[in-house]
C-alpha cells in the first residue's frame, strides 16, 4: 500500500504575490465598471459668438475652463482645438490648462472664406468631451463697407419694433424677444396698424432683453440687446442675426443713427460711436462717471441728419446737451442747448431731431409729465402734445421711444404700451392719430401687452 505524502505548503513569497493578484482583481473589479474612474469637466469661458471680416483674427481668444469633479481647477491638462467648419488657422492647436483650469486659442479667419465657423475644444485624452465656440467670417466689417450693398427691408415709412412684451412673440406660451413690423394704414375709417413677426429670440437660458433698434443710413437693421453679451446685432429678413459690436454698459443703450457713422448710441457714461468690428468710441469733453448725478439719460439721444451733432441729456445738471461732429471727429465743446426740468430729464424716455428745421423733440414720460417736449435750434423750450390731454389716469397711457419718418412726411412715432396703441404725432398740425392693432387680424397684445411693463422696447422707421 503506497505511502501518503503531505504537500508543502506555499511559501510566504508565493502567498504575497498571491495576494497582490487578488488585490488588484478586487481593485479592477470595483473600478470598472462599477465605479467609473474621475472624468473632467469642460466649458466655455469666452469667446463665443463672434464676428470678424475674412483674413481677420477673432477680436478675443476662445477660452476654456477644465474642472475636477469637484469643481476645482484641473491644471496640466491639454486641450485641442480644431476647425470642424469654416476655414481659419488656430494658434495654438493644442494648449496646457494653467493652474485657474484655463486654456486657449486665438483664431484667424481665412481669407477668401466667409460663412459660419466652428471650433471645437476637446481634452486631449477624451476626445469625447468637448465644447464647440461659433463664429462668423464676413466679406466686410460692416455692411456699408460692401459696394454692393441693397438695404434688406421695406416698405419705406412701416416701423419696426424690438420688444418683449408682444402677444405676437411667444415660445411654449412664454413671452420672447423680437422684431415687429408695424404697417401703418392712415386711410382707413379708424385708423390701424397691421402687425407682423420679423425675428424672434430664441431665448434657451438665458433671455435677450432688448434695449433699442435703429436703421443705418444705408438701409441695415441693427437691434441693442442684452443676453450673453451687451451688444449689437443685425438683423436680416430671414430673422437671423450677426454680430455687429459690443457695448459697455449693462443696463442699457440707446441707438441712434448718424450719416458719418454706422449708429451712434448714448449710455450712462454719454455718448458713444459704434463703428465697425467691435470699435465703440467714445468723445472727449462727453464722459462722465455713470453714477450718482455725474451721469447721462440712457434712454435719450439723437443725431441732426444736417450737422451730424449729436444731443443728449446730461443729469449733472438737467441739460439738453450738444455734441459738434464731423463724421467720428469731435469738432468743438460740448454745448448747452436747453435747461430742462428734473423731470423732463429724469423721464426723458426718447429723442428725434426734426430735419427740417432742427427741433429736438423729447419725450418724458413720468407720474407728472407725459407729453412731446420741443427744443428749437435757439434754446427756446415748449410743449409740442399734451399727453395728458387724452384722459387722467391710464388713458393717457405711457408713451415710450421715439422714432421719426425720415421720408420728409414730418411724421413722429411713439408706442403707448398700456393701450396697445401706435401713435404718430403730426409735426405741422400739433395732433397725434392712434393706431389701433388691425381688426381683422388683431389679438389683444399685439403691439404691446396691456397691464405688463412693456418698457423695454425700441422703434424705428423704415427708411
Amino acid at each position: 500500500m503506497p505511502t501518503s505524502r503531505r504537500r508543502p505548503g506555499p511559501r510566504p513569497a508565493a502567498l504575497a504575490a498571491l495576494l497582490a493578484v487578488l488585490l488588484a482583481g478586487i481593485v479592477g473589479s470595483c473600478d470598472n465598471p462599477e465605479r467609473p474612474p474621475t472624468r473632467l469637466r469642460l466649458s466655455i469661458v469666452s469667446g463665443d459668438g463672434q464676428f470678424s471680416r475674412q483674413g481677420t483674427p477673432l477680436p478675443a481668444a476662445l477660452v476654456v475652463l477644465v474642472r475636477n469633479a469637484d469643481g476645482s481647477p484641473a491644471r496640466g491638462v491639454t486641450v485641442v482645438f480644431t476647425l470642424t467648419t469654416g476655414a481659419g488657422t488656430l494658434s495654438p492647436g493644442r494648449d496646457v490648462t494653467d493652474a485657474d483650469g484655463i486654456a486657449s486659442s486665438q483664431l484667424t479667419l481665412a481669407d477668401g472664406y466667409v460663412g459660419p465657423v466652428r471650433v471645437r475644444a476637446a481634452l486631449a485624452d477624451d476626445r469625447d468631451r468637448f465644447v464647440e465656440f461659433g463664429a462668423t467670417s464676413g466679406a466686410f466689417y460692416c455692411p456699408e463697407e460692401d459696394p454692393a450693398f441693397v438695404a434688406e427691408f421695406g416698405a419705406t415709412g412701416d416701423v419696426m419694433l424690438l420688444t418683449r412684451s408682444s402677444t405676437r412673440l411667444e415660445s411654449g406660451g412664454v413671452p420672447v424677444a423680437g422684431v415687429l413690423r408695424l404697417s401703418p394704414n392712415f386711410g382707413a375709417s379708424t385708423p390701424s396698424v397691421a402687425v407682423t413677426v420679423v425675428a424672434q429670440f430664441e431665448e434657451a437660458t438665458l433671455q435677450a432683453i432688448p434695449r433699442d433698434i435703429a436703421f443705418s443710413r444705408a438701409g441695415a437693421l441693427f437691434v441693442a440687446w442684452s443676453k450673453v453679451f451687451d451688444e449689437v446685432m443685425r438683423v436680416h429678413p430671414d430673422g437671423t442675426v450677426d454680430h455687429l459690436s459690443f457695448l459697455e454698459d449693462p443696463f442699457g443703450s440707446e441707438l441712434t443713427t448718424s450719416p458719418g457713422a454706422i449708429l451712434v448710441g448714448c449710455d450712462a457714461v454719454g455718448p458713444f460711436a459704434v463703428g465697425c468690428r467691435d470699435t465703440l468710441l467714445r468723445f472727449s469733453g462727453a464722459q462722465y462717471s455713470g453714477t450718482g448725478s455725474d451721469a447721462c439719460n440712457r434712454d435719450a439721444v439723437a443725431v441732426d441728419p444736417g450737422s451730424e451733432d449729436v444731443f443728449f441729456v446730461y443729469l449733472g445738471d438737467n441739460t439738453l446737451r450738444r455734441l459738434p461732429l464731423d463724421t467720428l471727429k469731435v469738432a468743438g465743446p460740448v454745448q448747452v442747448a436747453a435747461a430742462l426740468a428734473p423731470d423732463e430729464a429724469a423721464s426723458a424716455r426718447g429723442m428725434v431731431v426734426n430735419d427740417d428745421d432742427g427741433s429736438v423733440f423729447i419725450l418724458v414720460d413720468s407720474d407728472s409729465t407725459r407729453a412731446l417736449v420741443r427744443v428749437t435750434p435757439g434754446g427756446t423750450k415748449s410743449m409740442a402734445f399734451d399727453f395728458f390731454s387724452r384722459g387722467a389716469g391710464d388713458a393717457a397711457g405711457r408713451q415710450r421711444d421715439l422714432a421719426l419718418d425720415p421720408r420728409g412726411a414730418g411724421v413722429i412715432y411713439t408706442i403707448d404700451t398700456l393701450n396697445d396703441v401706435l401713435i404718430a404725432y403730426d409735426i405741422l398740425q400739433g395732433t397725434i392719430t392712434e393706431l389701433v392693432p388691425d381688426p381683422l387680424t388683431a389679438q389683444p397684445g399685439d403691439i404691446s401687452r396691456p397691464g405688463t411693463s412693456g418698457d423695454l422696447l425700441g422703434i424705428a422707421v423704415v427708411p
